[in-house]
């Protein structure tokens, strides 16, 4: 698209206008791809590492969201009383 854009008949000048397309392609998507999954691996690992370490839990958590006005436990006990 750039040698047919800029009318280039010259070999010369093509073949320079195709390293520099390839030269961007490299420093602006290759490497910074490279680098960007080299540190999500990393990181999952470091994750994966610390998941493995940890307790595991033997209670079941809180709920992540209360209303105002509801009370989480009342709720579900009432839950636990309701047949199935």
């Amino acid at each position: 698209v750039f040698i047919t854009a800029m009318q280039i008949t010259d070999p010369g000048q093509k073949d320079a206008i195709i390293a520099a397309v390839i030269v961007f392609r490299v420093f602006y998507f290759w490497i910074p791809a490279l680098i960007s999954v080299v540190v999500v691996l990393l990181y999952e690992r470091s994750r994966l590492a610390d998941l493995a370490r940890a307790p595991q839990a033997s209670t079941v958590p809180a709920p992540p969201v209360v209303a105002p006005g509801l009370d989480p436990n009342r709720i579900e006990k009432k839950l636990e009383k309701k047949p199935l």
